[in-house]
């Protein structure tokens, strides 16, 4: 794990996610182990628990929707936005729910 930090959320599991330059990470506040949960060398710019228990990670120009079954980014369940108009991705600073 890098020792920067660019991101943190809780989910509704009560574990910590925590984006860094080299993947998503989670620390259950049970135990306090850490795990790498995906995106291995990728910076992840932001991270989102909505309602509906679904965590969105935000990484270069695209949005990753967490596989809460077994806690892993996987590509079967990649949803993209495109935000940019060139083409160089723009970072996903910010996710948000809309109500």
């Amino acid at each position: 794990m890098s020792n920067f930090i660019t991101c943190i959320n809780e989910d509704n599991d009560d574990n910590i996610l925590i984006g860094t330059p080299n993947g998503l990470f989670s620390i259950s506040k049970h135990n306090f182990i850490l795990n790498f949960i995906g995106l291995h060398q990728q910076k992840i710019e932001s991270i989102l628990t909505d309602s509906k228990k679904k965590t969105w990670v935000g990484v270069n120009g695209k949005i990753y929707l967490l596989n809460n079954k077994n806690g892993k980014v996987t590509p079967d369940s990649i949803h993209f936005y495109k935000c940019q108009t060139t083409s160089k991705p723009k970072p996903i600073d910010k996710i948000f729910e809309s109500y």
